[in-house]
This record gives structure tokens, C-alpha cells and sequence, in this order.
């Protein structure tokens, strides 16, 4: 089938059912350049890869292929053009060459606004690819305001449908440079999740950041709008979903299995609470039959919302997720919105937590991706039913900075230094730090491989910052004994001072070197955790706006499972732990209640092992 035919009828307004039942999902974003040029980003997923008309669903090397004359030079094509209201004022939508630069021009056109696009990430199990690009728009100086939309037909097989209409689907942003200097908002493309069939509502937060501190609303699509495919799309509100105006979706599992697609519109506002701009997010909601418990994995690290990342330097996050039941263990931990670079190491066990398992992201950012928006990353674990947990977004602040870390030679005890005190050590940095907002630990660990005293940065009744210094006195629950210990700095036991983005500070690098203690003095007790003051939460890098109603939703106590070589355990209380829930030290033993909980500190300081802390 040749492609003017595909072309006549979206121009038409006619969707179809014969290219088959592909689209998943996507977004647009933009933000100003100079004078009235303003950069698009949009971001997109299918169901088998899409090439133009063709789909090619026998492997999924075309996402690396740079070959220019079948790749566009890296970019691949794909169904329809953009097409724009407001390029020519008073006139009706058209196609954009005349308003779009492409930079890099697909098939060296700079003008055509032929929808090509770049691989980011398959998977070959699920049958899907998404990716996306960025170009340029000059938008018209006499309205400044341009609107981009993106429409075809069709998505995957969706139960939320109208019967009436077809399943096309329709990406738009708005664009309006009236008044002050304005970017859109950011969000994240969402992957598909699986929730279990019956077992009631779930309720997620989407991700949006705005560069300009704008609040924002999240609502239904709306046609007479024209924020809907002309064939009817999904489109106004939607059965089994409710979307509240502060970006709360909630997700009703009552209804047939199957796939449930969701049309989101956020518009940041100005100071009236009036909208200065809009962008969509489609995405998809699973629902399956087959399940044998209604709680869904959970997300349990990253650490920290929001982290400045020097550019050209390693980065490093561990991501762990924990199961509910022994028969329906982790299978895998998933990225969201990854970027050039990153990568996923291979799925491990973490020792001695049988539900729980990790990957390593790692990530050395280029230059190119210096943004003084931080990037929306999301994580997801799925387990081996097929049940997804809820997204665990952070979000990722490439700087033209140095790394923040300890000087080994500088600190007291350095690197093999012997001493016989355990007073007034000091870990000397390489610029001014402060402290963490939220707990952070030095640790001791004797020669037989046990924790043996800690302190937490954190805490100003346990450490002391000075300048560049952070000095702490280290107290040991055993006698020293005269051979190497090992000093094990946490990431992020201190920020850096000099830094002034409070959202998304830059925290330290670890460290770990090893030092000798002769000091034969009974240990004296750490300070127990009633004695200290509650620790700050950690800060939410976006506003919170107003609630919507409380929903019951199947949210899962988390039990803490730790299994020591001794008898004795240190039981970490989860952070959303209230009083009277019921926490497990492991399965086949006795549960415990909550009696008191007052931050994410560790109540019952009895570990017996260095796992326990992991």
C-alpha cells in the first residue's frame, strides 16, 4: 500500500482499523530559544516497530542502525507529519514546513515536517520500541502562540474504546509566547502496568516539573477543544479513571481484563490560575485475571528525589524492589524515560532479604544533556505473575560541576593511618558541604566483616560541619582490636555547600578506606533514637497542590525481612509505618506492632550482620 492513500485519509479525518493496533503512548514538550524559536520534544511508543507503513516485528535491530539512507541518518520514519494550527495565521491546520526546522534534518531536509524519529529502547518480549526527537519551531510573530499536534490511527486493542468511534489517538502541546518568557511542563512517558483484576483502586502521582516554578493542573482531554482525533479518540472522561486536578490518577481494577488507554491534558497556570500553555501524556493501564494476591511490588530505593549530577563523571544509583509472596518473586526492574547513556546491571538477590532484588543503574552524562531542568527518570518492577509496581520517579539535574567527594589523605584516620583515639575524627572533602536532610551513615566495620559503630551525618548530635569538614566522634559497641577496620563513607553523607539549588543538591561521593584503632576502653552506648530529634523528611521537588478525595486503595504493609548468620536482627520499620501495623522480622516467625515510630531511623539497634543495613 503506497503512501499517499495512508496521507489522503488522515488528512480526511478518517481513522482506519487496517494498519493495525499499534500506538502506546506519548508526549510533547517545549521551551523557549531566542526570539520566537522554541525547541519541541516529544516522545512516543509502539507496538512492533514502525517504520513509515510497514511494521517489522522479527527483531528490533533497526533501533541501532545509523545507516543514513535507510535510517535518515540515525532517525527512523514513521507514520503521518506534524501538523500545526497557527503557522498561518487566519488560515485552518496545515502541515508545518514552512514553521518546523529539524535539527539534525531528517533525509537532509531541515524543513520537512515528516515524522521521523530515534530508538531509545525496545523490548523484544513485549513487542515494543519508543524513542522520540527533538527539532526547532519558528513560531508566527503575529500570534506567538502555535499549536502542534501529532494524529493517526490506531491504538493497541484498548477496552476503553468508543464503540461509536475508532481508536485513532492525537498528541498536541500548546505553545504561547504572549507575555512573560514560559516554558511547558514537563512529564515522564509512562511504560504499560499490570494491575490485578477485582482487587479495587490504585492510586499514582503523574511526575511534573515546570521551569518556571508555574503551578499546574492535570485534566481530562476535552474535543471542543480540539484535543481529540477527529475520528473520536479516547477522549473527555474515562470509564475506571479518575484524574484529579493535582495530577492524582486513580485506577479502577473492576473492570474486564485487558488494556486501558489514558488521555491526560497538564497546563501550567499563571498567577489567576488562568492556563499559559498545555501538553498531552498518553499512556496505557493493564488489568489481568491472573493473580494470586492484590498486592503489587513495590520500589524501595533510589534514595533521593532529586540529584545534580556532574557532567562527564560516572553516576551510580541502586534501585531495589521488594515482592510480597515467595512465589511470585521479582523478575525483573525496569527504566522509564531512559536516557543516552544509561544502563541497567544484570538483576541481583539482595542478601539476606528473600523478597528483594537489585539492578545498578549507571550513567556518565555527556555535556549535551546539561539542562537546568533536572530529567524525569522513572523505575518499575515487575514479578513473575506479571504485576507491575507503581513508578518510582527521580529526578536527574545534569551540571557543569565538579563531584563532591572525601579526601582520603586529608581525613583523620587517613588512608592505613593507625589511632588510638576514637574522638574527634574528621572526613575532610574536596570543597564546602553541609549536612544531608535526611539520614546518611559513616560506618565501622572490624576485621571479621561486622558493623561495629555508625554515626549519622544527618544528625547535628552526632557530627559537627565545618567548612569543608564533617568531624564526629565514632563510639564502637566492642573492644578495638589492633588490625585494619574498615571506614565506610555513605553516598550523600554530606551536600555540597557551594551549590545553591536546595531542590536538587549535589551529594557526596562514597568512600572506603582502611584504618587500625588500638584503643582498649569499654565502648560507650549510642545515643538511642528517642533521645534524637525526628529527621527532616526529604524535600518534594514539585508543588503539592490540592487532594483529591481519600481512596481505599490495596496498599501493602511492608514487612522488613532480615535474615542474620545470629540470632539477633536489625528490623528497619518502614517510613509509612503507623502505629498497631503489623511488621514481620522474617515469614515463619511471629509478627510484631508498631509501637512508636518517629522517622526512618532504626528503632531496634541489635543487627548482627552488615547485610542488615543494605
Amino acid at each position: 500500500m503506497r503512501l499517499s492513500l495512508p496521507v489522503t485519509l488522515l488528512l480526511l479525518g478518517v481513522t482506519t482499523h487496517v494498519f493495525g493496533a499499534h500506538f502506546r503512548g506519548g508526549t510533547f514538550s517545549w521551551k523557549p530559544l531566542n526570539g520566537n524559536k522554541v525547541e519541541v520534544k516529544y516522545s512516543f511508543s509502539f507496538n512492533g516497530f514502525r517504520d513509515g507503513w510497514t511494521d517489522i516485528t522479527d527483531g528490533h535491530a533497526r533501533c541501532n542502525e545509523t545507516d543514513e539512507a535507510a535510517n535518515y541518518g540515525g532517525f527512523l520514519k514513521t507514520v503521518g507529519s506534524l501538523r500545526c494550527d497557527g503557522c498561518y495565521p487566519g488560515q485552518a491546520s496545515t502541515s508545518c514546513e514552512n514553521c518546523v526546522k529539524f535539527d539534525p534534518p531528517p533525509n537532509g531536509d531541515p524543513t520537512s515536517s515528516k515524522m521521523s524519529w530515534l530508538c531509545t529502547d525496545y523490548d523484544e518480549i513485549g513487542g515494543w520500541d519508543e524513542g522520540g526527537r527533538t527539532f526547532e519551531v519558528d513560531v508566527p510573530t503575529k500570534t506567538n502562540r502555535l499549536v502542534l499536534y501529532y494524529e493517526a490511527c490506531c491504538w493497541v486493542d484498548i477496552q476503553n474504546a468508543d464503540p461509536k468511534h475508532g481508536q485513532g489517538w492525537k498528541m498536541l502541546t500548546e505553545i504561547d509566547l504572549n507575555g512573560l518568557p514560559n516554558s511547558s511542563p514537563v512529564t515522564s512517558p509512562r511504560p504499560v502496568q499490570l494491575y490485578p483484576q477485582g482487587c479495587g483502586k490504585f492510586s499514582f502521582i503523574i511526575p511534573v516539573n515546570d521551569p518556571d516554578g508555574d503551578s499546574h493542573r492535570c485534566r481530562y482531554t476535552k474535543r471542543d477543544k480540539g484535543e481529540c482525533n477527529g475520528d473520536g479518540d479516547v477522549c473527555e472522561e474515562l470509564p475506571y479513571i479518575d484524574i484529579y486536578d493535582d495530577c492524582t490518577l486513580v485506577f479502577d481494577t473492576s473492570g474486564p481484563p485487558g488494556d486501558y488507554a489514558v488521555r491526560v491534558m497538564i497546563e501550567d497556570l499563571d498567577e489567576n490560575g488562568n492556563p499559559r500553555s498545555k501538553i498531552s501524556l498518553s499512556f496505557l493501564l493493564r488489568i489481568s485475571p491472573d493473580t494470586t494476591t492484590c498486592d503489587i511490588p513495590v520500589i524501595m530505593e533510589p534514595k533521593y528525589d532529586c540529584n545534580s549530577i556532574p557532567v562527564d563523571k560516572r553516576f551510580e544509583m541502586k534501585v531495589v524492589a521488594k515482592a510480597h509472596i515467595e512465589s511470585q518473586p521479582i523478575d525483573r526492574i525496569d527504566i522509564n524515560n531512559k536516557l543516552t547513556g544509561m544502563n541497567l546491571l544484570p538483576l541481583r538477590p539482595v542478601n539476606g532479604h528473600p523478597l528483594r532484588k537489585s539492578r545498578k543503574l549507571t550513567w556518565t552524562p555527556s555535556r549535551d544533556q546539561i539542562d537546568p531542568e533536572p530529567h524525569i527518570v522513572g523505575f518499575f518492577a515487575v514479578d513473575t505473575a506479571g504485576i507491575s509496581s507503581g513508578l518510582s520517579y527521580v529526578n536527574l539535574k545534569v551540571v557543569d560541576k565538579a563531584p563532591l567527594y572525601p579526601v582520603k589523605a586529608k581525613s583523620y584516620p587517613s588512608e592505613g593511618q593507625i589511632v588510638n583515639s576514637l574522638k574527634n575524627w574528621r572526613i575532610r572533602f574536596n570543597r564546602k558541604v553541609q549536612p544531608p536532610t535526611q539520614p546518611a551513615f559513616i560506618r565501622l566495620i572490624n576485621p571479621q566483616g561486622r558493623e561495629v559503630g555508625r554515626v549519622d551525618s544527618s544528625d547535628p548530635r552526632e557530627v559537627t560541619f565545618t567548612r569543608k569538614d564533617l568531624s564526629f566522634d565514632m563510639l564502637i559497641e566492642e573492644r578495638a582490636s589492633d588490625k585494619p577496620y574498615t571506614l565506610i563513607i555513605e553516598e550523600g553523607v554530606a551536600i555540597d555547600a557551594e551549590y545553591d539549588d536546595e531542590q536538587c543538591p549535589i551529594y557526596s561521593n562514597p568512600g572506603e578506606w582502611s584504618v587500625t584503632i588500638r584503643y582498649d576502653e569499654e565502648a560507650k552506648t549510642r545515643p538511642t533514637d528517642e533521645m534524637k530529634a525526628p529527621t527532616t523528611p526529604p524535600r518534594v521537588p514539585t508543588k503539592a497542590p490540592t487532594k483529591p478525595p481519600r481512596v481505599t486503595t490495596q496498599k501493602p504493609v511492608e514487612p522488613p525481612i532480615f535474615e542474620c548468620d545470629h540470632d539477633n536482627v536489625d528490623v528497619n520499620v518502614p517510613s509509612d509505618a503507623e502505629e498497631g501495623d503489623e511488621c514481620f522480622i522474617h515469614l515463619s516467625e511471629e509478627s510484631f506492632d508498631v509501637t512508636s515510630h518517629n522517622s526512618n531511623r532504626v528503632p531496634y539497634n541489635i543487627c548482627c550482620s552488615t547485610t542488615c543495613n543494605e
